[in-house]
């Protein structure tokens, strides 16, 4: 498996008093919900997902080049994870495991990519389709009671089934749950992908020009490698 992740995920549970107290024990009853075992409480969580973000470029992994006020500050207050694996080096797969908890080659997710306009080059377009014991992980979250929302990449390698979300679009927020209604909220910043570093290849630098930059040995280490890794920075 690959060691780092096509994809960066910030995972922030927040444990805030609308989902303790009267006011979820009554949206808890309500739902038909339940409390995670050994909290005797349902934690909100918000899911940040980044896209070709390696951790390498990162403060809370080493990486001294920027400054990331607002990720180092998740980082010191919550969990760093130093020992993360991916079971593709791509995004679509990934996310299908992600969004499963198996490996895509156990659902026909494996391929890049499929559904989304930009089938394989000379390959037919196909669909990976999960048997029907496959849920997603939104999916049972919601039979727990909580208000599920993604905002709102999906490109799962499958289509993604009606219960699978409260709301998946580029609206969806946790704000539209019920009031006491714990949350579990996607959002996919897309901003580090790596197609924004030509997208943006015009754009202002939120760096120095000349920023000194790590150029990773399988790029040429030249003015345009360099030009490309402060891009990728200024993404950041």
């Amino acid at each position: 498996m690959k060691r780092l992740s096509p994809f960066l995920l910030l995972l922030l549970v927040a444990c805030q008093t609308e989902s303790s107290g009267p006011a979820a024990e009554a949206a808890a009853a309500r739902l038909g919900a339940a409390t995670w075992p050994g909290l005797g409480y349902q934690p909100n969580i918000v899911w940040l997902v980044t896209e070709d973000l390696s951790p390498n470029v990162l403060p809370m992994y080493g990486d001294s080049t920027i400054e990331t006020p607002a990720l180092s500050r998740l980082a010191e207050e919550g969990i760093v994870f130093e020992r993360v694996f991916s079971p593709s080096g791509v995004c679509a797969p990934s996310r299908a495991a992600i969004a499963t908890g198996m490996y895509p080659t156990h659902i026909g997710a494996m391929h890049m990519r499929t559904i989304n306009g930009y089938p394989p080059t000379n390959t037919p377009p196909y669909e990976a389709q999960p048997g029907p014991e496959v849920r997603m992980h939104s999916e049972l979250m919601r039979r727990l009671g909580y208000y599920c929302s993604n905002n709102r990449k999906e490109d799962y390698q499958f289509r993604r089934g009606l219960m699978a979300w409260d709301e998946s679009s580029g609206e969806a927020h946790w704000r539209k749950r019920q009031p006491g209604q714990p949350f579990f909220a996607i959002f996919n910043y897309t901003v580090t992908h790596e197609s924004r570093i030509w997208a943006k290849a015009e754009d202002s630098l939120w760096v120095e020009e000349d920023l000194p930059v790590p150029v990773p040995p399988y790029l040429p280490d030249n003015e345009v490698g360099q030009r490309d890794v402060r891009r990728m920075y200024s993404n950041i």
